[in-house]
């Protein structure tokens, strides 16, 4: 599915009052032969969850062609008040990553009259070569919001985009976080009533990182979910007359798919 939303100028026109109210304009493009109902449902998915203490109640959708439909969503006040606001958890225990390459290498130790080989910082390597690595604490964080949404805004196709989106990482700035840096765990949610959708978001933080050394050679920049891994090549040391590994080159690979954190619905 490919629809392309865009906000029209006239948008947010506002009523106050007893009857206080607002309605947001969109036009959907569908590029690849969607119809009113997707159009409508990716325009929910799309448009703010909560807009000046308000939650959408209605949506008027109108062909202007073949394949663009305006789809105006009105918003007013929740029948009950829900709290604007999510609530939030946050921990940073638990996180850890397998290193295979020291991030400084101290020393070297034989009983007396031997001499211990330098593996050059490659770290647990194995009587016949191998390097094992050891897993340690990395920095990174888990997080969780708690939103209160309207259920007409959590549609099946909401519902869908939540699922694709898992395991994504934000393109863009997010919570304060640079591009590359969060990861969307996935949601849960749950109804409270025939008015309100409880859901959980679940994210992970990994910092991007600059000048990240690996042995004697340098990565300049890495972003937080990207995976940088180790070549090593057989040589040989010298004075301990030993076999050993060397670094003989680091690889930086994306691992994981980019998406715009927009599309979650509770902001940027």
């Amino acid at each position: 599915m490919a629809i392309n939303i865009d906000e029209r100028f006239i948008s947010r026109e506002q009523t106050d009052g007893e009857q206080r109210s607002a309605e947001l304009i969109y036009l959907a493009e569908c590029t690849d032969g969607e119809n009113e109902l997707e159009a409508k449902y990716a325009v929910l998915a799309y448009c703010p969850p909560v807009y000046d203490a308000m939650v959408p109640n209605a949506a008027h959708v109108e062909a202007i062609n073949a394949t663009m439909y305006e789809v105006a969503i009105t918003y007013g006040p929740p029948k009950r008040a829900e709290p604007n606001l999510p609530t939030w958890s946050f921990d940073t225990t638990g996180g850890t990553r397998k290193v295979t390459q020291a991030v400084a290498h101290i020393g070297d130790y034989a009983p007396p009259g031997q001499t211990a080989p330098n593996f050059g910082g490659a770290v647990g390597v194995t009587p016949d070569g191998n390097v094992e690595g050891v897993e340690v604490p990395s920095p990174s964080g888990k997080y969780s919001e708690h939103w209160v949404l309207s259920r007409l805004w959590v549609s099946d196709a909401y519902l869908m985009t939540l699922a694709g989106m898992t395991g994504t990482v934000n393109a863009t700035p997010f919570r304060g976080r640079n591009p590359g840096e969060v990861m969307f765990m996935g949601a849960r949610a749950s109804s409270r009533d025939q008015d309100w959708v409880e859901i959980d978001f679940e994210f992970n933080l990994s910092p991007n990182a600059f000048n990240v050394p690996v042995g004697n050679i340098t990565v300049p920049f890495k972003r937080g979910w990207d995976y940088v891994w180790t070549r090593y090549v057989d040589d040989e040391d010298a004075t301990a007359k030993v076999a050993i590994k060397t670094a003989a080159s680091a690889h930086l690979d994306q691992v994981a798919t980019y998406s715009n954190f927009a599309l979650l619905g509770i902001g940027l």
